[in-house]
């Protein structure tokens, strides 16, 4: 997955109309040539990288390692900072609702990842204790709620995650080609006694 982002920042040199159209932002008045509301331009760039993300596919190996703990009796659930309609239309267009038991999203919480919140919610949906569950994480404030809730965690960067300064000790994957098995092993989960 890649994303994109922006930072602005108030100064004399606000972007006019024309600048913010040429970076795909709107939102901007000409007239006063000063940004427009901030939570109006956070929401516009966050709805394009929300949609830029969208459009990317499964990284390779996910839907085997998923299909492989749903055989072996894992119970499955979501823990994500994003809203709860893109993760049910994401999870429909790939085919992979039927997978999880459980959801918990920014729309169930007050905080979200770093704070373990979204991860006590998850457990507590699927009806297990943190210490019975094990995190699959991409990114440091998502490794980092998932061990302040009690889980142990596997960390499986991706392109954008990969230079986050994730613990040494976290168990680090660096994709999921090796399915369940893998995963599994370097978590130090005996593979018999599913959750």
């Amino acid at each position: 997955m890649s994303a994109s982002a922006a930072t602005f920042t108030p100064s004399s040199s606000a972007p006019n109309q024309a600048e913010a159209r040429s970076l795909g932002i709107s939102g901007f008045t000409s007239a006063t040539n000063k940004p427009a509301n901030r939570e109006r331009l956070a929401a516009t760039l966050h709805d394009q990288v929300v949609a830029d993300l969208g459009d990317e596919e499964l990284r390779p190996g996910v839907r085997r390692l998923l299909e492989q703990a749903r055989e072996a009796g894992y119970l499955l659930a979501v823990a994500t900072s994003s809203g709860r309609d893109w993760v049910e239309e994401r999870l429909e267009r790939h085919g992979l609702a039927e997978h999880f038991g459980a959801l918990a999203t920014r729309d169930d919480v007050a905080r979200v990842k770093p704070n373990p919140e979204l991860y006590s919610l998850a457990v507590e949906r699927l009806g297990v204790r943190p210490e019975e569950a094990l995190a699959i994480e991409d990114s440091l404030n998502g490794a980092t709620a998932a061990v302040a809730a009690g889980l142990a965690v596997v960390v499986v960067p991706n392109e954008v995650t990969a230079s986050q300064p994730f613990l040494p000790n976290w168990p680090r994957l660096e994709g999921f080609e090796g399915g369940l098995r893998e995963l599994l092993e370097i978590a130090g989960v005996d593979a018999g006694r599913p959750r």
